[in-house]
């Protein structure tokens, strides 16, 4: 339960800007703004997993986060976010595009910048949808098994897989995992 609550606090902050965004964006920007955000919600977990432990090794692209996270419990904390933000955006997104924009608009007639318009009338206005969200990227990061339990445990199951036979000799699993990510990529998005 803690850990999905703070894979929720994770996941409220960023999902409000990338909803309030999303909800103001328009035309091809705000089409693949939305494809990346969902995601996750559309491929299968596991794939996510897979996706988030390539990413997150040690000679990965995200391995800058901070040393390596995978196996630990900020990895489990990760995973939930990852697979829960799309849920928190797509209803807070909802929740912003139901605000009606001529009350932000009076807001700047008075005087008052973006940032306060915000915080004074948007948000407040769409708390409802924010609210939910939240209830739903909890309820996600709470019962989420599939992507978390690749960067939990999957170290456990690599060493019992530590190599593959190849006609060139021996090659260790840790360097046959990019290929396999690379041809669950292929074949998930071809499915």
């Amino acid at each position: 339960v803690r850990l999905a609550l703070v894979s929720t606090l994770v996941v409220v902050p960023v999902g409000v800007v990338t909803a309030y965004a999303l909800s103001r964006a328009k035309g091809v920007v705000a089409i693949a703004m939305e494809t990346i955000v969902m995601l996750p919600l559309v491929l299968p977990p596991s794939a996510v997993g897979l996706m988030l432990l390539y990413a997150l090794r040690r000679e990965g692209p995200l391995s800058t986060l901070g040393g390596e996270i995978v196996f630990r419990w900020r990895a489990v904390v990760l995973a939930s976010a990852v697979m829960s933000f799309p849920l928190f955006v797509r209803s807070a997104r909802l929740a912003f595009e139901g605000v009606d924009r001529r009350l932000e608009g009076v807001a700047r007639t008075l005087g008052h910048g973006p940032a306060s318009v915000f915080f004074r009338i948007t948000l407040p206005l769409a708390r409802r949808g924010v609210i939910a969200g939240a209830l739903l990227a909890f309820a996600r990061a709470l019962g989420e098994f599939g992507a978390t339990i690749l960067v939990a445990v999957a170290d456990r199951t690599v060493n019992c897989v530590p190599e593959r036979r190849t006609n060139g000799g021996v090659v260790p699993f840790r360097k046959l995992m990019p290929r396999m990510v690379s041809v669950f990529d292929v074949r998930s998005a071809l499915a």
